[in-house]
């Protein structure tokens, strides 16, 4: 082996072997309920959570959320791409 490859590998070592500092994880200790919520969905893609796409879950779950917590909502879903074809007339 050349010295220059052992020496790149001794000094190289500590870096290729020590763990990657893990992100502290965000934690809110104050819950924060809106008065008024406008929001817009993008479901251009399909992804799959059962029978449905997961875009529609999730605005599922929003909208029961904002009626749970007496937020006047305002939301528009946008189809296109992939799953436009969820638009029939």
């Amino acid at each position: 082996m050349p010295l220059w490859v052992a020496l790149a590998l001794l000094v190289c070592e500590p870096t290729l072997s020590t763990r990657p500092v893990q992100a502290q994880q965000i934690h809110i200790d104050i819950p924060v309920v809106l008065k008024d919520a406008k929001v817009v969905f993008n479901l251009d893609r399909l992804p799959f959570e059962g029978d449905e796409p997961a875009g529609l879950q999730f605005l599922k779950q929003m909208i029961h959320y904002f009626k749970r917590v007496s937020t006047k909502a305002s939301v528009v879903a946008v189809f296109h791409g992939g799953s436009g074809y969820m638009l029939q007339p």
